[in-house]
């Protein structure tokens, strides 16, 4: 017995075409030439794709996904129950940032429970103190030399 994937093509391909529609054709928010020129596929795919007659291969979503933006991505993904948000590659990532900081405070008040850090606990902060470093380092070089006062 063959076992069906997880999200079937036929549901992968509706989802596509079904947001495809939604924002693409007479009428809507962008025409079928206009999505064809800002991702460079031709149009009449586009059309195929949104008529369900063709499934689109993967470079294909990714460039319309690109174009539309994480709303339409978001329409697509909505069938793995996900959804898209926009990165912004030069943002500092505070996130990620805020989580190291309190993994390596949370390290260093573990180490201090006795009341000092031995060697084999120092080395053992060695690196994530370092890793938050860089992490410091990059978002201090993509703010500038301002004190931020």
């Amino acid at each position: 017995m063959k076992k069906a994937p997880l999200i079937p093509q036929d549901a992968a391909n509706a989802a596509f075409a079904r947001a495809l529609r939604l924002r693409v054709g007479r009428g809507k928010l962008y025409g079928f030439a206009a999505l064809a020129e800002a991702t460079e596929l031709p149009e009449r795919n586009l059309r195929a794709y949104a008529d369900e007659e063709n499934a689109p291969p993967l470079h294909a979503v990714l460039s319309v996904f690109s174009a539309l933006g994480p709303g339409f991505a978001s329409d697509v993904l909505a069938a793995a129950g996900m959804e898209a948000q926009l990165v912004e590659p030069a943002a500092p990532e505070h996130q990620k940032l805020l989580t190291a900081m309190m993994r390596l405070a949370s390290d260093l008040s573990e180490a201090l429970e006795d009341g000092r850090v031995d060697h084999r606990e120092e080395a053992a902060l060695r690196g994530p103190a370092q890793q938050l470093l860089e992490m410091l380092g990059a978002m201090a070089a993509k703010r500038g030399n301002r004190s931020g006062r």
